[in-house]
């Protein structure tokens, strides 16, 4: 049933949240960039099961603190450091524009 399925996905994003916390938390104690990465993918997939927008919008934000502490523990970067914001979402949209185009291309051969 697909109202079953979908509320088993919404009671997921709670959970998936709660251990990309401790991943995070782990991470900044041991400076294993690995955490960062497994709290920012356990975090990707409560956006993806998530129907709140409110609960997106904090899992996002979630994210991108993640991605500070990832510069700070793991890569020993200041947040005085040259770490242009601009820079990394422009290099994200490069990425996204060649993926889009890698799966154009895939679908013609």
């Amino acid at each position: 049933n697909r109202d079953t399925t979908v509320q088993q996905y919404e009671n997921e994003v709670t959970p998936l949240q709660k251990l990309g916390d401790v991943y995070c938390k782990r991470g900044c104690q041991t400076g294993d960039g690995g955490y960062f990465v497994k709290a920012s993918a356990l975090y990707m997939a409560a956006i993806a099961r998530s129907g709140d927008r409110v609960i997106s919008g904090d899992l996002e934000k979630a994210i991108e603190k993640t991605e500070t502490l990832f510069l700070k523990h793991a890569l020993k970067l200041d947040s005085t450091d040259s770490v242009d914001g601009d820079k990394s979402h422009k290099h994200k949209c490069k990425l996204k524009q060649m993926r889009d185009q890698v799966k154009l291309e895939m679908g013609t051969i």
